[in-house]
């Protein structure tokens, strides 16, 4: 049976240009496409989307340019099939979720997504480079798939520590949750580093509040 959280995921990869999901039922070549897209992955967040070469990326994973081109159209469908893995990642976390008890699942989502938003190396330079990656991306921002979003953090991980809100109310509180997660992958590293806090501290306190402020809200 697919989880609910598997579905939304299937449901945005199939977009049109999000790129190719990495499937290994009757790939013989998923090893290949794996490295493509782990190389591809470091150059693109290290220098940016413009400045990087497919003949670069073909040096690095060890095969010919054209080879490239056998196993994704272009660069762009090359970036957002990265894209697509690196999100992808956190998928069989976020299915966990739905097996724990009910009111443990925010904090778990919190914990979750706000360690991907401090850790993923792409979606952290689409956040810091936006201007390097806007126009690549125009066509994969479906606000009805985001709304979707919100719907299921609203029923899978509010309404069970907060049934005192109407459903209006617990999908603000989604989207406002969603705009927190957002909002880390822009801060950078350097902050951290000067801070002297842990990543991980940061991330268990700011769960912590948020889950006990989504828990004592009468109303917003």
């Amino acid at each position: 049976m697919v989880s609910k959280i598997a579905e939304l995921f299937d449901k945005a990869a199939a977009l049109p240009g999000r790129g190719k999901l990495q499937k290994s039922v009757d790939n013989p070549n998923i090893e290949v496409q794996r490295k493509i897209i782990r190389v591809a992955t470091r150059f693109f967040a290290d220098v940016g989307y413009r400045r990087t070469n497919i003949a670069d990326i073909a040096i690095e994973s060890g095969i010919g340019k054209g080879s490239i081109y056998l196993h994704f159209e272009s660069k762009k469908d090359l970036f957002l099939s990265c894209q697509l893995a690196e999100e992808l990642v956190i998928l069989p976390q976020l299915e966990a979720i739905e097996k724990l008890p009910k009111k443990s699942k925010l904090s778990a989502y919190l914990e979750i997504s706000l360690t991907f938003a401090t850790k993923a190396p792409l979606t952290r330079a689409l956040m810091s480079r936006p201007q390097d990656f806007a126009t690549i991306l125009e066509d994969t921002r479906v606000k009805s798939l985001v709304m979707e979003g919100h719907r299921y953090i609203a029923e899978e991980y509010i309404n069970p520590v907060a049934k005192n809100l109407d459903v209006t109310e617990q999908e603000t509180l989604a989207a406002v949750i969603s705009m927190v997660v957002t909002a880390i992958h822009y801060v950078p590293q350097s902050i951290f580093d000067t801070s002297g806090l842990k990543t991980k501290d940061l991330i268990r306190v700011l769960s912590k509040i948020i889950d006990q402020g989504t828990q004592n809200t009468s109303s917003i």
